[in-house]
């Protein structure tokens, strides 16, 4: 929630949605890298942020991107 707040008060969403996927493939690859539990675990929660931030940020996108007409054809 914090990640679609900020982008909608700073205006700027393609550097959130890079700066996400980015944090995300850091973490999965430190996730491949990591030599004990610890490590391991630290790189999970990396990795999920930033694939949390990349879910909401993009929902943002597909909701702006949708034309009116049809986000009210979905509901019915």
């Amino acid at each position: 929630m914090l990640g679609g707040w900020l982008s909608d008060r700073t205006g700027r969403r393609k550097p959130f949605v890079f700066g996400s996927a980015a944090l995300a493939a850091i973490g999965l690859a430190w996730v491949g890298m990591a030599g004990d539990v610890t490590s391991f675990l630290v790189a999970v929660t990396v990795s999920g942020f930033g694939k949390g931030l990349l879910f909401v940020i993009a929902a943002c996108f597909v909701l702006l991107g949708a034309a009116a007409i049809h986000l009210v054809k979905g509901v019915r």
